[in-house]
């Protein structure tokens, strides 16, 4: 039988604070909730093996975020209304990679600026969960 699940905190018969919403298609979130709404950090996991770690807001992806796809793609960045609008990083399937060309400098350049941004997301969470403990 396919049925919707949530397990956590509730305020006001509503998801309220940390909890796990599976769908029926074996979809999954987890992370915070207000007002019965996806709020503050969690990650979403489709079945399709698509995922979306970072912030949201009232439901939609809504500030700094990692969407990773199936084909291998991974794009950091910041997000509105489910959408990425300033992309910090962007780490292309490796099947694209013969299509853009590999040199030794844009590896560097690449590896720099993942670690910035790295370092960067591990603030972001950290200063999120100091906040909510």
């Amino acid at each position: 039988m396919l049925r919707y699940e949530y397990e956590g905190n509730y305020l006001d018969d509503k998801k309220d604070g940390y909890g796990v919403f599976r769908w029926p298609s074996g979809s999954w979130f987890e992370g915070h909730f207000k007002n019965d709404y996806r709020h503050g950090f969690g990650i979403m996991h489709w079945i399709d093996g698509t995922s979306y770690e970072g912030q949201w807001n009232n439901g939609v992806q809504n500030g700094k975020g990692k969407l990773a796809m199936t084909d291998g793609t991974l794009k950091i960045g910041v997000f509105k209304e489910n959408l990425i609008v300033e992309e910090h990083h962007s780490e292309v399937s490796p099947y694209a990679v013969k299509i853009l060309g590999s040199s030794d400098s844009s590896k560097k350049l690449t590896k720099l600026h993942e670690n910035l941004l790295e370092k960067e997301y591990d603030k972001l969470v950290k200063t999120h969960y100091k906040r909510k403990i």
